[in-house]
């Protein structure tokens, strides 16, 4: 596929741009050795941006495991026509550095110390797909081209994402930084994952209280700080930040799915109990369930498992601060009394509470 191709294939999909800079590779012997990139201006509306993308990059043959790619970015409204250009042109030299480099561009890529014009105080990109439900193709070209966004992000949000699930970053990411934000090269940092669990939280809450007001009846004020910091001091455990966040909205009490999901207090006693029970050896010479093998560690119980939910029998969900090989750091799991801990294929707090309100309505169905 060649430029012309795939600006055409680019403008039927995106439509006709208000301007075109045509950009030669600082190298002659770079593929490619042009990029064009596109904008499209907004109107003078403040939520609204100015979109750039490049056309080019996909002419550009990626590894095997890569999908080829365009990219775009958006910035606020407003800027003169010298910083349009000044962006643009660091957008395609963002390009030719990265292929430089034997990379390329990814969804859920995290680019460190990596700035382009106006947003230089980000000296990070966070590399997702374009739209927010599904990838988003160029129609009628082959081989496959998707459409890419490229997020200017501090350091501190880089190193958040890194830390996170792949599968999650997209969204905690979109989540927690509006679009609008996105764009505004002069916005403050922010703490992705609290602010992603926060909004989960609100959508929940909101739906429960429209369709389910009882299991809101119960809920109390937001734990602390102070309270966050005494239930760690007394576990000796610092809690995953997605579950501080959790516990900041609503300190408990909550009934959902025939458990009772608990505040700092009672967290607390609840691992008090546990942990005292072991000692007296009631859970001596049990073995875990196969399906958990490698996965959690083999004990009935571990000081390492932070109690979340508890039912009436007595079951519990915690999560897992100390996993087995296989495991990961925070992830969730199941303890029933007859069968001991199982796994619950959800690899962290926040993705175990986005699937309960990803399920209301569906999954969970109130009568």
């Amino acid at each position: 596929m060649n430029l012309q191709q795939l600006r055409a294939v680019f403008e039927e999909w995106y439509g006709e741009p208000h301007y075109v800079l045509a950009v030669p590779a600082p190298d002659q012997q770079a593929i490619p050795d042009r990029l064009e990139i596109l904008y499209y201006f907004a109107e003078e509306v403040e939520e609204y941006t100015t979109a750039i993308a490049t056309i080019g990059l996909a002419s550009y043959s990626p590894i095997m495991t890569s999908d080829r790619a365009e990219l775009m970015l958006y910035v606020a409204i407003g800027q003169s026509q010298q910083d349009y250009e000044r962006l643009g042109k660091g957008l395609a030299n963002l390009v030719w550095r990265c292929l430089g480099l034997g990379s390329y561009f990814i969804p859920n890529q995290v680019l460190q110390d990596i700035s382009i014009p106006l947003f230089e105080r980000m000296n990070s990109l966070f590399v997702m797909d374009w739209g927010y439900k599904v990838p988003e193709w160029l129609p009628g070209i082959e081989p496959d081209v998707r459409v890419l966004e490229v997020v200017p992000i501090y350091d501190s949000e880089a190193d958040q994402l890194e830390n996170l699930e792949e599968t999650f970053r997209t969204e905690i990411c979109k989540q927690a930084i509006p679009k609008g934000n996105m764009s505004n090269p002069l916005r403050e940092p922010v703490r992705l994952l609290t602010k992603a669990t926060k909004k989960i939280w609100e959508r929940f809450e909101r739906w429960c209280r429209e369709n389910a007001p009882l299991v809101c009846e119960d809920l109390k004020q937001g734990a602390s700080e102070e309270q966050i910091k005494t239930l760690e001091e007394r576990i000796g455990l610092t809690l995953p930040e997605d579950f501080a966040a959790f516990l900041m909205v609503h300190n408990g009490a909550m009934w959902f799915d025939s458990y009772e999901y608990i505040g700092t207090e009672q967290i607390y006693q609840t691992w008090l109990r546990m942990n005292q029970i072991k000692e007296e050896g009631f859970f001596s010479n049990r073995q875990i369930d196969r399906r958990s093998q490698g996965i959690i560690k083999n004990t009935w119980w571990d000081s390492h498992w932070i109690p979340v939910a508890e039912d009436s029998c007595g079951n519990l969900h915690c999560i897992d601060l100390a996993p087995d090989a296989n495991g990961s750091i925070g992830q969730v799991i199941y303890w029933e009394k007859i069968e001991g801990s199982l796994p619950s294929g959800c690899e962290s707090f926040f993705a175990w509470f986005r699937d309960m309100e990803k399920g209301l309505g569906r999954y969970y169905v109130v009568e």
